[in-house]
């Protein structure tokens, strides 16, 4: 299936303050149903679940778990790209993880 264009504007204004706002959209300190929900509709992922609660391919089109299970090797599915046209790559995919 082709991706779509985005169409309209998605605002999203916090009940509180900034740093609120900022922990919501966050991935690695958003914690509880609302940011769940922001980081779900924001975010992509390497692999989601399909109706059974089965991991299924995504951004990923495969991966491979070492028998050790200390890493999981992506093979990063092609064509993806950002809203801006830049292309989804592995250096760009690790970048939040190595961030301290």
């Amino acid at each position: 299936m082709a991706a779509q264009e985005p169409k309209g504007k998605l605002s999203y204004s916090p009940a509180t303050g900034t740093m609120s706002y900022r922990k919501a959209i966050d991935p690695h300190t958003g914690v509880g149903a609302e940011q769940t929900t922001i980081n779900c509709l924001l975010f992509d992922s390497l692999m989601t679940k399909d109706g059974q609660g089965r991991e299924i391919p995504a951004m990923a089109e495969s991966w491979t778990v070492a028998p050790d299970w200390k890493y999981i090797d992506f093979k990063l599915r092609k064509g993806i790209k950002f809203n801006n046209g830049d292309p989804f790559t592995s250096k760009v995919g690790q970048r939040p993880l190595w961030r301290q």
